[in-house]
């Protein structure tokens, strides 16, 4: 599917394997992502837009859900992100969820009203040159894993991704973050810039920088110490 333009209503690719969406945008949707990708695998979108989507106590601009049971280690909502923007979303521009498995390549996250680029409850993402900026966090790995799932715990990495300017709102507007009980998260060559806190890390989490840096923050780093771990990263 290509050049197709909604409004109002959710861009719905639930349970269709191998889709793939290039040059769309979802605009202005009520509901819990303005692009869904329930339950399928394979998925592919390229240079979307995903904008203004609000449920009330949620809303994302990207939102990938499995609903299946079965083999625990089988991973049923797979997608790729490739240059594309999310921006002006009531909860999170990017968002999946238990069973997932995303690779996001390029793109801009961006004035979301949680954080640009949330994986959560078990999924594992990886983000290679992705920018997020004025949201509540930049990236932010969140909440336990389901009980069923296969993988250990939920990751996110990184690889020359930029967290600028998220101040949004609340006490924890973060540049980097990840909570929850045995969440990890791996940052190489990342940079956090004006942000209200550069890198932050729960008590039950751990967090890897990797040739990373901190610029401008109020604060750089916020976490339990013993959770860190730092190769050759700029001194915080």
């Amino acid at each position: 599917i290509s050049n197709i333009e909604t409004m109002y209503l959710r861009f719905n690719i639930d349970n269709a394997n191998k889709a793939f969406i290039a040059d769309c945008a979802a605009k202005y949707i009520f509901g819990g992502g303005a692009f869904t990708w329930m339950d399928a695998t394979n998925v592919r979108f390229e240079r979307c837009e995903a904008a203004v989507a609000y449920s009330r106590t949620n809303g994302d601009g990207f939102n990938g859900h499995a609903n299946k049971t079965g083999d625990a280690f089988a991973k049923t909502c797979v997608a790729t992100l490739v240059d594309c923007w999310a921006h002006d979303n009531n909860d999170d521009g990017y968002s999946d969820h238990e069973r997932a498995e995303t690779n996001i390549y390029g793109g801009l996250y961006e004035y979301n009203g949680k954080a640009g680029v949330t994986p959560s409850y078990g999924s594992h993402c990886v983000c290679h040159d992705v920018y997020s900026r004025n949201n509540y966090s930049g990236f932010f790995y969140t909440g336990n894993t389901a009980s069923d799932e296969g993988g250990a715990n939920g990751q996110l990495l990184c690889y020359n991704c930029v967290a600028d300017g998220n101040k949004g709102r609340g006490g924890y507007e973060t540049g980097f973050r990840v909570d929850g009980n045995g969440n990890s998260m791996k940052l190489v060559n990342c940079k956090s810039i004006n942000n209200k806190i550069g890198y932050a890390c729960g008590s039950a989490s751990r967090i890897e920088l990797i040739d990373c840096g901190a610029y401008n923050n109020d604060t750089d780093k916020k976490g339990d110490i013993g959770s860190w771990s730092y190769i050759s990263t700029t001194s915080m």
